[in-house]
């Protein structure tokens, strides 16, 4: 595995962007054994662009990027100047491209699309815990598994707990449906560990207990119940 030159470094191999690497499959006029390249652009902080494979298979793809995109914090809206998203990956031969989307201002990721038009998408929400701490947390997630399909919807629904949250449910409204993991709130080694695990549907519920011998963590009996 060969590296690029790193900033202020005196030679290659001095950076973590991996420049190429090499096995007995490969071949190329750079390396005698390279089975993939890695190409960056000139930013100021290099983006990775291209993956070139001289082992004659599939992987081989094209990054996009946007660049100079306006950055604020989702919660103040304070400035913090410009930055470079991930627009598109493309796989190169079959000439298809995954794309990305992304909140204005904070750069969340809001969206992916697929080859065949398929669509994932995210909102966020901001949950303030003790201290206060702010953080953003995933509450609603769409899904589109083909252009002009069904959208489906997911939502995120954790406690209130100022702490810690002591569960997360998450919704299928599809489906009618809903899962609840209960976490561990107390101070400690096992503090957030998924303690028990709920399947719910109009008619019935499903109880999986989760037991801790130790440090080693496992499923317990599951019941159905009415």
């Amino acid at each position: 595995m060969h590296y690029n030159w790193g900033s202020g470094a005196g030679g290659p191999d001095s950076s973590a962007r991996i420049n190429a690497i090499e096995d007995p499959r490969g071949s190329s006029q750079s390396f005698p054994s390279t089975s993939y390249q890695f190409t960056f652009n000139s930013d100021a902080i290099p983006h990775l662009t291209g993956i070139a494979n001289y082992m004659w298979t599939g992987e081989a793809y094209t990054l996009w990027y946007l660049s100079n995109q306006a950055l604020s914090d989702p919660f103040s809206s304070s400035s913090f100047g410009t930055t470079t998203l991930l627009q598109a990956v493309q796989t190169n031969g079959l000439n298809i491209a995954y794309s990305f989307g992304y909140q204005q201002g904070s750069g969340e990721m809001t969206q992916m699309s697929t080859p065949l038009g398929g669509v994932l998408q995210w909102q966020y929400q901001t949950y303030t815990y003790s201290g206060p701490r702010n953080y953003r947390e995933v509450r609603t997630r769409y899904m589109q598994a083909l252009s002009g399909g069904t959208q489906y919807q997911w939502n995120i629904q954790p406690h209130s707990n100022t702490v810690l949250h002591g569960s997360t449910t998450v919704s299928d409204l599809g489906a009618g449906t809903s899962k609840v993991w209960t976490f561990r709130t107390d101070v400690g080694a096992f503090g957030g560990y998924a303690s028990a695990y709920e399947e719910a549907t109009l008619r019935v519920r499903r109880y999986c207990i989760r037991t801790t011998h130790g440090r080693r963590m496992e499923w317990g009996t599951c019941t159905w119940v009415p």
